[in-house]
């Protein structure tokens, strides 16, 4: 038989003197109502079912429950200091905790499921995201870049499936191309247009190049982009515009 903890520990008693592992045993007093077994005592019980269940018998429940620290995730109810405790493992705080039997269960209600979902677990999305320390995007991985080798440190971090995305949401300003390289820690590639900048016409293109008109590649979208360095210098005031071709006309 069994009693409610009077001491409103949320646990069910056994009423013997003789445990047998590590249950929790002890004599019901008089006034304590009697339960034929631990499942009808946890059910009166002020706790959840499963919590009162488990620890009325020295066990966790090895399911999942949500914290808010950190960042919204979903932890395992089980013992952190158990050698083979996974690294996502805590105990339960509360005897009311909402339990849940996996981990996609549990962050089903968060505000950003995903993120909960590959979080908790502990492994790297291979999503893409806005890196705010490095201002480029990253992706969630181990490896050469893009990979980060870290976690988007904030549950509001929206995760892109591709690069190319995650630049155009995050990174509109910038040339897709040219954000797609910086991520990939590669030299942007460049267009063959001409550009005016400090007081001359350059070629978009990286200046470590053959070709000594290279100014450096265009990072953003804003910068006027001309068909040649005559066009553009003819746009603007150029140091050296270029020659213009002789004339076939005949002079008399």
């Amino acid at each position: 038989m069994y009693f409610l903890d009077s001491r409103n520990t949320g646990l069910c008693i056994k009423d013997t003197d003789d445990c047998q592992g590590s249950e929790v045993c002890g004599r019901a007093i008089i006034s304590s109502k009697l339960y034929a077994n631990i499942t009808a005592c946890c059910g009166a019980s002020s706790s959840t079912q499963e919590f009162c269940e488990s620890r009325s018998v020295g066990e966790v429940t090895n399911l999942w429950f949500r914290v808010t620290q950190p960042n919204e995730l979903c932890v395992k109810d089980c013992t952190p200091t158990s050698p083979e405790a996974p690294p996502e493992c805590q105990e339960v705080p509360s005897m009311s905790t909402s339990l849940y039997a996996n981990v996609e269960d549990c962050c089903s209600g968060r505000d950003n499921p995903e993120y909960c979902d590959t979080m908790s677990n502990g492994e790297y999305s291979n999503k893409y995201y806005y890196d705010t320390s490095k201002m480029r995007c990253s992706q969630s991985c181990i490896g050469e870049l893009p990979c980060s080798g870290q976690f988007p440190k904030d549950s509001s971090t929206t995760l892109y499936d591709d690069l190319a995305t995650c630049c155009s949401e995050k990174l509109s300003w910038i040339r897709n191309d040219v954000c797609v390289s910086n991520a990939k820690g590669e030299e942007p590639g460049n267009t063959g247009k001409y550009y005016y900048q400090l007081g001359d016409c350059v070629a978009d293109c990286p200046r470590s190049s053959d070709n000594t008109d290279c100014g450096g590649t265009v990072a953003t979208w804003v910068m006027n982009l001309y068909p040649d360095r005559s066009t553009c210098c003819d746009q603007n005031s150029c140091r050296n515009p270029p020659t213009p071709p002789p004339s076939d006309t005949l002079q008399s």
